[in-house]
């Protein structure tokens, strides 16, 4: 009896510490070269990956980043044939309303963003459901086991 409860504290403990994040790689810039996506670490934001870096490449091998909240399941990716591609995002605020909206990916970093209530309007809706297709959707992945990157989470 002793050594099952001891096995099952263990397993418990083991699965407490157990964190993950979610990431992404890819050329997002139309540079050449994979940018990366990497969440926040899930022990502080739950499932949801709390706020996220976006690292564009840099030709000299550096990265410029900005950080971005988003649900991992609202990510998406427009590439315009000029390379100014663009990632639309949505960040629900509470019950009913959120923030879509449209980051430059050129280094600025331009937003342009509005509140929308997809729940209930179907204006808001439909403008949700084209942003966020499925052939847009990026393809973020969920890591166990996972480092986030060295950033002051939660401190400003």
């Amino acid at each position: 009896m002793y050594r099952c409860i001891v096995f099952i504290l263990i397993l418990f403990a083991s699965q407490v510490r157990a964190d993950y994040g979610y990431t992404y790689s890819g050329d997002l810039n139309g540079d050449g070269i994979a940018d990366r996506i990497m969440s926040g670490p899930s022990a502080m934001f739950g499932n949801s990956g709390g706020p996220f870096i976006i690292y564009l490449s840099k030709a000299d091998g550096t990265y410029i980043n900005k950080v971005v909240a988003f649900h991992p399941k609202a990510i998406a990716f427009e590439k315009y044939e000029s390379g100014r591609n663009s990632l639309w995002g949505y960040w629900r605020h509470g019950t009913r309303q959120g923030t879509l909206f449209k980051l430059s990916l050129d280094g600025e970093f331009k937003v342009e963003s509005i509140t929308i209530n997809p729940i209930e309007s179907n204006l808001s809706s439909g403008i949700y459901s084209t942003v966020f297709d499925k052939k847009s959707l990026l393809k973020i992945k969920r890591v166990e086991g996972y480092m986030p990157p060295d950033y002051p989470w939660g401190k400003g």
